[in-house]
């Protein structure tokens, strides 16, 4: 179980997720498109499958970053319902957009979704 602190995982499939990915694996919800230099929102929830939040397995944090840039951070607490967070963004040109959620039985979980600024 230590090898999962030392790297970010990722879907092995994103069609085709296992049961430990549906409830890890981030997903990143933007709008389909954006307009340059307007403010949007962008909800990232970690797994398909709400993550259940107990006090020896919860997700204790969301980053978001667009590429490289790092945005935000959500951080949790066992007794948060869900792991949830919705940010305001202002992008002035298309870029990728990655969440890193940390579970702290399960490690760290990538996923990326592309923004289209028009």
């Amino acid at each position: 179980m230590e090898g999962v602190f030392k790297r970010i995982l990722h879907a092995a499939d994103p069609a085709h997720l296992t049961g430990l990915e549906q409830l890890h694996v981030p997903v990143i919800e933007p709008p389909d498109f954006v307009a340059p230099g307007e403010m949007f929102p962008v909800t990232v929830k970690v797994g398909r499958v709400p993550h259940e939040m107990q006090p020896g397995h919860y997700v204790q944090f969301v980053d978001l970053y667009a590429g490289d840039t790092f945005l935000a951070r959500a951080s949790f607490t066992p007794l948060a319902p869900k792991p949830k967070i919705t940010c305001y963004l202002v992008l002035n040109e298309s870029t990728s957009l990655r969440a890193i959620a940390f579970c702290n039985h399960d490690g760290f979980w990538e996923s990326e979704c592309w923004v289209n600024v028009e």
